[in-house]
């Protein structure tokens, strides 16, 4: 299934295969779990699994979102969708405009 997406630079291969992967080149490649826009506004949603979650979780998506060809005019919103203890400096540094724990996307109360 191929995605169209409305901005430059033209991609040469964008496929949907449970994460959206990015392939303008060989030395640009990189995976975005969720990436959502509107005309405005490009949200990139990182999911992570795992028994701790530190703080590279913020570099990660940091190198991913100055690598993301996204206009000027449209602005970047970040998230983390998480299962795991989630370390507090992450938390704490408030980079994420969202962080959301994986019960509570499904509507449950326990962490």
């Amino acid at each position: 299934m191929f995605l169209k997406f409305d901005f430059a630079p033209k991609f040469e291969n964008l496929y949907f295969g449970g994460r959206i992967s990015l392939v303008l080149s060989s030395d640009f490649c990189f995976r975005i779990d969720l990436l959502l826009q509107t005309r405005k506004v490009a949200f990139v949603v990182e999911v992570k699994r795992q028994r701790e979650i530190g703080e590279e979780v913020e570099e990660e998506v940091v190198r991913k979102v100055a690598r993301l060809p996204i206009p000027r005019d449209r602005s970047v919103r970040t998230a983390l969708v998480y299962k795991g203890r989630l370390a507090p400096v992450v938390r704490g540094n408030a980079w994420f405009d969202a962080i959301v724990p994986f019960a509570k996307l499904l509507g449950r109360d326990d962490p």
